[in-house]
């Protein structure tokens, strides 16, 4: 291998590692502080018979699941459709597609528990999607093509 290729994608991994730290520090700590901010009652709040039910009663707003799942989704898709991870723009397209798809799934899910009102779950994947996509093409990427 040809040490200058080799610098040259240590490079992109150590960026991409940067921009994942970054965008997974700064949706969790959002989501957190709104937790507590707005203090919202959970669907299942009534229901509540232990402990780890009854200390997070009041953290339905945003869903903490939604967010970190739309960011993960997001990041996927910035990495497969802005860098292009394999080389493929159809295999990266149908890999952010199905990123997207298990995120959608798991705020859904989130919802069918009755852990999050509908509104938790949007927000949370709205936070997910600024710190996945916009905020790497805010601070890294730029975002023409």
């Amino acid at each position: 291998r040809d040490s200058s290729t080799s610098r040259g994608l240590g490079d992109v991994y150590k960026r991409q590692a940067q921009i994942t730290t970054l965008s997974f520090a700064s949706v969790t700590l959002v989501t957190s502080f709104l937790k507590y901010i707005v203090l919202r009652t959970r669907p299942n709040a009534g229901e509540c018979q232990t402990a780890d039910c009854a200390a997070s009663r009041y953290r339905s707003f945003p869903s903490g699941h939604a967010s970190l799942a739309f960011t993960a989704a997001s990041l996927s898709c910035t990495y497969h459709l802005r860098v292009g991870i394999y080389g493929s723009r159809a295999a990266d397209i149908a890999a952010c597609g199905t990123s997207l798809a298990f995120a959608l799934t798991t705020a859904v899910l989130r919802m069918v528990a009755r852990k999050h009102y509908l509104t938790d779950v949007l927000v949370g994947g709205a936070l997910g999607v600024l710190a996945g996509w916009v905020l790497p093409s805010l601070l890294y990427l730029g975002f023409g093509d």
